[in-house]
């Protein structure tokens, strides 16, 4: 670190991504009383555009510029929301924490919950997975492609541009706005992506000093699911705008459930010990591989 004791930490700009940084460097500050930490914020190239995410370059949008100011010296750590990450590592960081997940599941912000909105009601998301799980689970509705912060979809909502929304429970409650939702989506039957509700934070693979700062804030259980949603999905392939969703869970064991849409719904599910965790991310991915999924992940 360039300063002994002050951590850098750089973030995307919006509100939750700061909110986000900023509980990490209060929790790195509990358990180190003499460490001091300052936010970097970062305008990504994805928050200077409202096109899709498959039209500006894919999810590594949200992490590139980020990762790039720690791997030039200007940052210490990086702190993203898990599910913008590409599912390969970065050279020349390292995946140094991975804190107690969030609620990983999806909510619904409207006036009602989804069975029972009006046919046609239109629902607002950018992710082809809630838009094919919207249409596998709720044909009656119709999805309009929605981006921006949180606060500003919510905004679209509240002006009658859309008539709901499918958004990420932990967003919603690290910004104290759960007042919006009107229904909860279980996670095993509305899976999530890779990632959701799980923060990760990178440093320089060569900070040896920065990763044991780190080591406090990191969950084993955590880590071991993130690590097995991101092997499935590296091991997919496919690009950003598929359709596809990967969700592990346990304490003592792990099992992950991966599905795939963009036709007839596709699914695997194994379980296995925390300890391989990867391999269960192949194996699991290896079976919907067996079922035809690069095909369908190949599509347009």
């Amino acid at each position: 670190m360039t300063t002994a004791l002050t951590l850098r930490i750089a973030t995307r700009s919006s509100p939750l991504a700061q909110h986000q940084a900023q509980w990490v460097g209060e929790q790195l500050s509990q358990h180190h009383p003499t460490l001091k930490y300052t936010l970097v914020p970062i305008l990504t190239e994805a928050d200077q555009h409202t096109a899709s995410l498959s039209s500006c370059g894919g999810k590594g949008v949200f992490v590139k510029a980020i990762q790039q100011a720690v791997l030039d010296g200007h940052a210490d750590i990086t702190v993203h929301s898990a599910k913008d990450m590409p599912s390969s590592d970065t050279p020349g960081l390292s995946l140094a924490c991975v804190p107690q997940r969030s609620a990983c599941h999806d909510v619904c912000v409207a006036q009602q919950p989804l069975a029972e909105l009006p046919p046609q009601s239109r629902i607002g998301t950018s992710s082809p997975r809630r838009a094919d799980l919207l249409k596998q689970h709720y044909a009656h509705l119709t999805t309009i492609p929605i981006r921006g912060n949180v606060q500003t979809r919510i905004e679209q909502w509240q002006s009658g541009h859309v008539d709901g929304l499918i958004l990420a429970a932990a967003g919603l409650m690290r910004l104290g706005l759960t007042d919006t939702i009107i229904e909860h989506l279980d996670p095993k039957q509305f899976i999530p992506s890779a990632g959701q509700g799980t923060l990760a934070i990178e440093c320089r693979s060569d900070d040896d000093i920065t990763e044991q700062y780190l080591k406090p804030l990191n969950d084993s259980i955590t880590q071991a699911a993130l690590t097995a949603e991101r092997a499935c999905m590296r091991a997919l392939g496919g690009h950003c705008h598929a359709p596809i969703a990967a969700y592990a869970y346990g304490d003592t064991a792990l099992t992950l459930t991966a599905w795939v849409g963009n036709g007839p719904a596709l699914y695997a599910e194994q379980t296995q010990t925390l300890e391989t965790a990867e391999s269960l991310g192949f194996a699991v991915a290896e079976t919907l591989n067996q079922q035809d999924a690069q095909t369908r992940l190949l599509k347009p």
